[in-house]
C-alpha cells in the first residue's frame, strides 16, 4: 500500500492568515463605518455584500442546483439570516458609535467564555476540561 504524496502546508496557512486579517480587519473597518452612516444602512450593506459573496460562492460550487432550499426551511432561513446575521451586524455597528475598535474586539473575543460560564451556570452544564483549557 502506498502512501499519497503530502501536500503543500503552504496554502492552508495562507488561507488561515488571511482569514484572520478578513476577521481582524472588521474593527477599525466597522469603526470607520459606523462613523460614516448609520447602523441600520451598515448592517443592511454588510449583510447585502455578504449575501452577495455567499450567492455567488453557491452558483460558483453547484450552479443554480446551488441555490435550491427547501421552502419548508425559508422561514427558518430568514429567521437566522434577520436575527443572526443582520441583528448581530446592527449591534456590532451601534456598539462601534460609541466605543473603540480594540476595546470592541475584545469584548467579542470574550463570547465564549461567558457562553461557558452562562450555560455551566444556568444549565449545569459544565464543559470538558480540554474545553475549558482552551
Amino acid at each position: 500500500m502506498t502512501t499519497p504524496p503530502a501536500r503543500p502546508a503552504w496554502p492552508v496557512i495562507l488561507t488561515l492568515v488571511a482569514t484572520m486579517a478578513l476577521w481582524g480587519g472588521t474593527w477599525p473597518v466597522g469603526k470607520v463605518v459606523a462613523g460614516a452612516v448609520g447602523p441600520w444602512t451598515a448592517a443592511l450593506l454588510r449583510f447585502t455584500m455578504g449575501g452577495g459573496v455567499l450567492v455567488l460562492i453557491c452558483l460558483l460550487q453547484g450552479g443554480v442546483k446551488g441555490l435550491r432550499v427547501r421552502p419548508a426551511l425559508l422561514p427558518h432561513l430568514f429567521l437566522l439570516g434577520a436575527t443572526g446575521i443582520f441583528g448581530y451586524s446592527f449591534l456590532f455597528f451601534t456598539g462601534l458609535k460609541t466605543s473603540d475598535a480594540g476595546r470592541a474586539g475584545l469584548i467579542v473575543g470574550g463570547i465564549p467564555a461567558c457562553i461557558a460560564l452562562c450555560s455551566a451556570l444556568i444549565a449545569r452544564r459544565w464543559p470538558p476540561p480540554l474545553a475549558m483549557a482552551g
